[in-house]
């Protein structure tokens, strides 16, 4: 079907959890014939080189990042800064809205990641509609200084500790910040978008889909371990007995004197043979998706659920930050196809008991049997006939070629890669994308690009805002505290946006925008389009989201919130919220920013979830009751449906040592240990995490972070010497980047132990592995509580990020997790639901049609 004319705008979040899954669905938009332009500052514009090399007629648009006072001076994307710098990059990112209307008026269609949720003023002024795509999942409200959260107003009312939101709410500053003003606005208009659209599918979040539909009143909807986090980690896994890949980030000498872990020294070789250590990036996707992994101990981000997810395997998690906690209670809590092994990215979980969770976990063959149904559903949503597919392609029936969309993703690797794989979709589809970033986010544009070169790059300089390093565009560059200066920044764009905008003769119909965006909904207003809002996480964060934002005041001086308007009331103690929450400082104009974006998020056009149906469908449901309409879409897990840009860097040498490796390892033996991109284990959990693994008598890979002399100088911790002697054979040490998807859906692999973000949890839902979830921050509580307490899946074996597990009982938790038959079954039961719901006649395919159709009906 060809749909000639049809322009949509594409407005990424500058991250890469963002960008990714909206570049996904743009990839599906392509796919059906529309014409697509992605706004993108120029360091973004590398991320789009995936989507522009498979599809070459996708504009991108580039806008020079407008900076912000709190911003180091070159910082476009949230990898640059990480969390902290959200607020301040969606501030500089909503002053291209006057640059963006200028474009749009001189075009002869947008999309936005839910961050940039002021973009739906924007698209109100230039086109009638905004889509969101809101990258985390369904949570924007604000419950203030209560210890417990409770959405009661959601399906399941799910219930977390404050401090397991998302750390945008715990950020937000009281004092009339106007950086927090634009982020919270921004976030607040996506729920009046025109129509959202979720890196989800109906298995997975249905009641959460259904939720937001009805909300919005439509359907269209990096973490380091400290010492004695990997400490207890390694310990976990060296008692639990299970056959393990860890993933262990590669600390600077900074890190390492701010406490963070590296692999304990000694730990490789104690578990040589079982569990084999990734230091650096690792290929995730990979890993979950061997024969031989069977279960994810991850963070909950909601791109490592996904990618767990699609490989049907179990997830284990250690959910510490931002969405974690609620992907978490979604696996957990609501579906019951995870295990939550520790909470908190404080939390250091007793080695001897994460040891027992994880050998648990991953000898649970009904777990396993739920991650391998669960990664069917997901491929069944991107399907012919799957939800997800259904829902991408219902967008793009009767419609005409070259419709213009115009991508604003967030800057951090989990925002933007999540986007840019809906970007990679759109495109596939025939949509004019234009990908909007800053000038050093536009590197993460390259594999897009090189996919899609017909994509569009709108570079704009990153204002910068005054509480961020000079050149700090990303959240790599500044951690999670700089999330609120980066929204607050990033939405000074909105002024460049709206001139770009009006200078266009083919001007994009939508903007899609990553949820820290809010503020671009009310830049898509003022343009007149509609702004969607993209969510990278599920539905059951979103909800919460939504719940505390609104009632802040309510939630003040509570040490335990319970979400008892959302289904299943999940319950949280205050700390375990996203931090934005527990930083929320009213009045502060960058907070006011941020929790207004948020709010806004709820007014877009339509909301798009990173998930599906069968994990995330209470709290979809509950979404689309609180927004009033349908269109609220999950059309996860969006790395099933593919996306350009995924791989890190892993050398040859190093993948062939890690699958030579898992190919010698039986079925489902090997745990596999990571915890996302950002987060470091200081030396105490590193240390229990190692003697956990050394423990726990099971197969494993620990990816470890590289750390810098800093790092180690902070108290981070690197692998123990002598650890990887100690397991040498049945561990295996990756140091750095490790291919996490591919490790993940290796057949060896049947556990995940991992932070429980959303990106790590939908990888592993899709490998069909168990989740053992140690959550630290961000979302990854409620990631937890949504695989462990919910969907049952999962196995908590720790939490919080300070949190040091006892190394005994953590290698005797692994060791349970990874030898429990009931949890691998859920765990493959719910890949099995992934898989089904990406299939056509899936709930994730269903939606992502939808998606299509309704972009091509838009008229420049």
């Amino acid at each position: 079907m060809s749909q000639n004319g049809v322009h949509i705008l594409i407005f990424p979040f500058p991250a890469q959890g963002h960008i990714l899954p909206l570049l996904d669905f743009t990839h599906q938009l392509l796919l059906r014939g529309f014409k697509i332009t992605i706004l993108v500052t120029p360091k973004n514009v590398p991320i789009l080189d995936p989507l522009i090399s498979t599809h070459p007629s996708v504009e991108i648009l580039v806008f020079p990042f407008p900076g912000h006072p709190s911003l180091p001076s070159g910082v476009e994307n949230i990898k640059d800064v990480g969390n902290s710098g959200n607020t301040p990059i969606i501030g500089g990112l909503r002053k291209l809205r006057g640059p963006i209307v200028e474009w749009f008026k001189a075009q002869s269609n947008p999309i936005c990641d839910f961050f940039l949720g002021w973009t739906l003023d924007l698209a109100q002024e230039v086109v009638p509609g905004l889509y969101l795509f809101l990258i985390f999942g369904r949570i924007l409200r604000l419950y203030k200084d209560l210890g417990f959260v409770e959405f009661n107003g959601l399906p399941k009312s799910p219930r977390f500790v404050r401090e397991h939101l998302p750390s945008v709410f715990q950020r937000f500053i009281e004092g009339g910040d106007p950086d927090w003003e634009i982020v919270r606005n921004g976030l607040i208009a996506n729920g009046k978008s025109f129509g959202s659209i979720f890196n989800t599918f109906e298995v997975l979040e249905s009641e959460y889909l259904g939720f937001l539909k009805k909300e919005m009143g439509h359907n269209r909807v990096q973490k380091l371990l400290t010492k004695a986090q990997m400490e207890a980690l390694t310990i976990g896994l060296e008692k639990s007995g299970v056959r393990f890949i860890l993933v262990a980030k590669q600390l600077t000498a900074q890190q390492e004197e701010q406490d963070f872990g590296s692999v304990s020294k000694g730990f490789e070789e104690r578990v040589l043979g079982r569990g084999l250590v990734i230091k650096g990036w690792a290929p995730q996707v990979e890993i979950l998706g061997h024969r031989a992994v069977g279960g994810f101990l991850s963070h909950c981000g909601w791109n490592s659920v996904l990618e767990a997810i699609v490989a049907g395997k179990l997830i284990l998690g250690w959910p510490m930050e931002a969405d974690q906690f609620i992907n978490t209670w979604l696996l957990v809590d609501n579906m019951k196809t995870s295990i939550r092994i520790c909470e908190g990215s404080d939390s250091v979980p007793d080695p001897m008991e994460l040891g027992r969770k994880i050998s648990e976990a991953m000898s649970s063959d009904l777990f396993k049997e739920r991650a391998k149904k669960m990664s069917n559903e997901a491929l069944e949503a991107v399907k012919i006939g799957g939800s997800s597919k259904r829902d991408l392609d219902s967008i793009v029936r009767d419609s005409k070629n070259g419709v213009h969309i115009l991508i604003f993703p967030y800057p951090a690797q989990g925002h933007i890669l999540a986007l840019l794989d809906l970007t990679h979709q759109l495109l596939l589809h025939g949509f004019k994308i234009t990908v909007l970033v800053t000038p050093k986010n536009v590197p993460i544009l390259d594999p897009l690009i090189s996919t899609h070169p017909s994509v569009e790059i709108l570079v704009f300089p990153f204002p910068g805002h005054p509480s961020l390093p000079s050149g700090v565009e990303n959240i790599k560059d500044v951690g999670n505290s700089g999330n609120a200066p980066i929204i607050a920044g990033l939405s000074k764009l909105r002024g460049p946006i709206v001139e770009w905008f009006k200078a266009q003769s083919n001007p994009p119909v939508a903007i899609i925008y990553d949820f820290f965006l809010g503020w671009t909904l009310d830049l898509a207003q003022e343009i007149g389009v509609p702004g969607i809002v993209f969510y990278g996480v599920g539905a059951l964060l979103i909800s919460i989201f939504f719940d505390v934002w609104k009632n802040i005041e309510a939630y003040k001086g509570l040490g335990f919130l319970e979400f008892n308007g959302l289904p299943k009331s999940p319950r949280f103690v205050k700390e375990h919220l996203p931090s934005v929450f527990l930083k929320f400082k009213e009045d502060d104009p960058t907070w006011e920013i941020v929790r207004n974006g948020f709010i806004a998020n709820g007014k877009s056009f339509g909301s798009i979830f990173n998930t599906f149906e069968t994990l995330d469908s209470e709290y979809l449901g509950f979404l689309k009751k609180q927004m009033g309409h349908e269109r609220v879409y999950s059309i996860g897990p969006i790395n099933l449906v593919g996306g350009p840009g995924r791989n890190g860097k892993c050398d040859d040498n190093a993948n062939e040592k890690i699958f030579t490796w898992l190919n010698e390892c039986p079925n489902e033996s090997v745990l596999y240990v990571a915890f996302g991109s950002q987060k470091l284990l200081t030396k105490a959990q590193m240390e229990a995490l190692t003697i956990g693994l050394e423990k726990s008598e099971v197969r494993f890979i620990l990816v470890a972070k590289q750390l810098t002399a800093q790092q180690e100088e902070q108290g981070f911790g690197s692998v123990p010497l002598g650890f990887e002697e100690r397991v040498l054979g049945r561990g295996l040490v990756i140091k750095g980047w490790a291919p996490q998807v591919e490790i993940l859906g290796h057949r060896a692999v049947g556990g995940f132990l991992s932070h429980c973000g959303w990106n790590s949890v939908m990888e592993a839902i899709v490998a069909g592995v168990i989740i053992l979830g140690w959550p630290m921050e961000a979302d990854q509580f409620i990631n937890t509580w949504l695989l462990v307490d919910n969907m049952k899946t999962s196995i908590r074996v720790c939490e919080g990020s300070d949190s040091v597990p006892d190394p005994i009982e953590l290698g005797r938790k692994i060791n349970e997790a990874m030898n429990n038959d009931l949890f691998k079954k859920r765990a493959k039961e719910l890949k099995d639901e992934a898989y089904e719901a990406v299939k056509i006649g899936g709930s994730s395919k269903r939606d992502l049609d939808a998606i299509v159709t309704e972009l091509a009906q838009l008229e420049s």
